[in-house]
């Protein structure tokens, strides 16, 4: 199919219709169409405090750490669910696996938590504050508690993963979240520079 005689029309485009356009390849893989329509997008130019890579880099930091640590707490209530409802069977390896898991997401919850203040604090950055607002951030505040006192050790949390039969050289810890979290704010802000 010719596809020019459509790609002349792509200048009509609203922001509304490009956006859906370029969404909608994108999904079907049709990254010829999705660049058409990029570059024939009429250009904007914007001027922002020096500040505001930063300040993306950390709401997304904080969306996704949110995002991600309410994950695992549905995980963790889904995999208690199952415990619950298994009592009344003699089930020993569901329930070894099952305690394992739960005691794993425990120790992911604590982990993420734990790296989350130190780069915060590393950075003067309220570590309550930068999550202020944001959907479901309550319900964290109160499963950190929850894993906090339920948590293992790295060495208890790698044991739970070996019960599960998983092959992995370690588990998370505190350094490599913040490791991680700190390379994504860099590489994130540096994109404003």
């Amino acid at each position: 199919m010719n596809t020019n005689g459509i790609q002349r029309q792509y200048g009509k485009l609203t922001a509304k219709e490009r956006f859906s356009a370029v969404l909608a390849a994108g999904l079907r893989g049709d990254d010829q169409e999705r660049e058409a329509l990029m570059t024939t997008a009429p250009q904007v130019c914007f001027s922002v405090a020096h500040t505001h890579g930063l300040s993306e880099a950390w709401q997304l930091a904080a969306t996704f750490f949110t995002l991600r640590q309410l994950d695992v707490v549905a995980s963790a209530l889904q995999l208690e669910s199952v415990l619950v409802s298994r009592q009344d069977e003699d089930d020993r390896d569901c329930d070894r696996l099952g305690r394992a898991a739960v005691e794993l997401s425990a120790y992911v919850i604590a982990t993420v938590w734990k790296a989350w203040r130190l780069v915060c604090n590393e950075n003067g950055v309220d570590p309550d504050g930068m999550l202020a607002g944001l959907p479901g951030v309550e319900t964290l505040r109160l499963w950190e508690k929850v894993g906090e006192g339920m948590a293992t050790s790295q060495e208890e949390a790698q044991a739970a993963v070996s019960a599960c039969g998983e092959n992995v050289a370690g588990v998370m810890t505190v350094e490599s979240e913040a490791a991680g979290l700190r390379e994504f704010l860099d590489g994130w802000a540096k994109r404003w520079e």
